[in-house]
């Protein structure tokens, strides 16, 4: 199974994780196992977890990217204009 390695145990492991089916979500989860399936070098599954890795790691990036641009518009939102002056008390 995917606990000794075994390549297409760690691929569907991975893509349980990545869509939640019959675990949680988990994303960091789902890297650990592609990763894994990868790393045994099943002939059939290499590839596949090679891609499924490579698309959760760019889902990951662009998920990052939305977040930062959502927190800069909201700080921009949130900005104090220079043209206001703070009154002394």
């Amino acid at each position: 199974g995917a606990v000794k390695g075994h390549g297409a145990s760690c691929y569907y492991v991975g893509l349980m994780a990545t869509h939640g089916q019959g675990i949680p979500t988990d994303y960091g989860a789902a890297r650990y196992w592609f990763q894994r399936a990868v790393a045994a070098n099943d002939p059939q599954f290499h590839d596949d977890a090679l891609a499924a890795l490579a698309s959760l790691e760019a889902s990951i990036q662009e998920a990052s990217d939305h977040e930062d641009a959502l927190f800069d518009a909201l700080d921009r939102q949130n900005a104090v204009p220079d043209d206001v002056k703070w009154l002394d008390d």
